[in-house]
């Protein structure tokens, strides 16, 4: 019988029971990407390459990772296949480990995210009382390996030094 390769984690996602139904969820009806939410997720965790924007006010459809520079520590995982798609809310815990904590119609944020960061706040401060985000100088603060960072224009792929 041929082996079957064991891939080890390189980066880790938490995420309460909100998110977990939402990816568990098999409704033919609702318009949550689960699917590309859960490759989004695989490549995150495996370490492969993400497109990456530091900058909010991109519409790209390839952006996969986004902080939102205008609150401290926000970011969202982004798919855009229906636009203009879905966001999930997290802060980093620790380099490479990310906790999310909402799934958010984008149709029902629209372009003013103060709700958004305000309730991640809370939601940080309900489930980890007294922790503050991780932070970090450029996206090689947060994540190891490889990623394209949309926000320095076209071909900025960057290899963070830690891994």
């Amino acid at each position: 019988m041929p082996s079957v390769p064991v891939l080890r984690p390189v980066r880790q996602i938490w995420s309460g029971e909100n998110i977990a139904e939402e990816m568990a969820r098999v409704n033919p009806s609702s318009m949550f990407p689960r699917l590309g939410f859960a490759r989004i997720f695989g490549e995150f965790i495996a370490g492969h390459s993400l497109q990456v924007s530091q900058t909010r006010g991109g519409k790209r459809k390839d952006v996969e990772l986004e902080r939102l520079e205008a609150f401290a520590e926000v970011w969202l995982f982004c798919n855009r296949v229906r636009a203009p798609g879905w966001r999930i809310t997290g802060r980093f815990l620790s380099f490479n480990e990310i906790v999310l904590f909402r799934a958010c119609d984008k149709n029902e944020i629209g372009s003013s995210y103060q709700g958004v960061a305000g309730q991640l706040a809370e939601d940080r401060d309900t489930h980890f009382p007294g922790v503050s985000p991780h932070t970090g100088a450029w996206i090689s603060g947060y994540i190891s390996g490889e990623h394209h960072d949309v926000s320095l224009g076209k071909g900025a792929s960057c290899r963070s030094r830690h891994g």
